[in-house]
């Protein structure tokens, strides 16, 4: 599998960095922090919830391609 020069795997990776984004996101759009917003506490976790699961999807599918070319080789 091809690796940066760091050496982390691309499926592991761009999934951290996707995770902080969220957290930096999550963090600055908290419903307590911003109470005109009208964002819900269920809106919040139900949004957060979603990018979790895009997040996994993406590390899935990245892996699988990296895998399939190895394979090829």
């Amino acid at each position: 599998m091809k690796q940066n020069k760091s050496g982390m795997k691309k499926h592991i990776w761009i999934p951290i960095a996707l995770l902080i984004y969220l957290g930096v996101i999550a963090f600055f759009t908290f419903p307590d922090r911003e109470p005109s917003s009208g964002l819900s506490y269920t809106q919040y976790y139900t949004s957060i919830a979603f990018n979790i699961i895009l997040i996994a999807a993406v590390s899935y599918f990245i892996k699988k391609r990296e895998e399939n070319k190895r394979k090829r080789k």
